[in-house]
């Protein structure tokens, strides 16, 4: 009996983000963080370093035309991967971006790291309505988006650092 080779057909499918996204979210919600690691390095990989970029998304404060209160407090349940709030805080997150700054789209990140604690998960902002040097302006917040090493690219044991 032969095994089949399933890694070109998975590495095509994490080509596309939605795909890649539902793939990052299952692994994430098994709990399990070398499954996440696997998960992550298959994205990665697929990407070739070119599609799919590591990042720190830095959200600076509301948009002047907010369309939406900012989240709070009584919403927002710290740590719960179904929140459909914003935390009510200003946030840094590290992690993969899907879908990058486009006016009129939303941005998309695989979500590893907000505010220094391991939150797996998916951002997804609301519609990018101006592109800026640093970052873009979405309807209701200002980012500061900032390119990283890839996770891939360094010796082991270091961590990401910012180019």
């Amino acid at each position: 009996m032969r095994s089949i080779d399933y890694l070109p057909g998975l590495m095509q499918q994490l080509c596309d983000p939605e795909f890649a996204a539902a793939y990052f979210i299952q692994a994430a919600a098994r709990g399990n963080l070398a499954e996440l690691d696997l998960a992550l390095n298959d994205i990665v990989r697929a990407g070739a370093g070119r599609m799919y970029l590591h990042v720190e998304l830095t959200k600076l404060r509301a948009s002047p035309h907010a369309a939406e209160p900012p989240g709070n407090w009584n919403e927002y349940q710290s740590g719960d991967l179904s929140n459909t709030t914003s935390p009510p805080v200003d946030y840094t997150l590290t992690g993969i971006l899907l879908v990058p700054p486009r006016i009129g789209f939303r941005v998309k990140v695989l979500r590893v790291i907000r505010n220094d604690v391991h939150v797996p998960g998916m951002f997804e902002s609301t519609e990018v309505v101006e592109l800026a040097h640093e970052g873009f302006i979405t309807r209701n917040s200002v980012y500061r988006l900032e390119r990283l090493k890839p996770p891939l690219a360094g010796t082991p044991g270091e961590t990401s650092a910012k180019n």
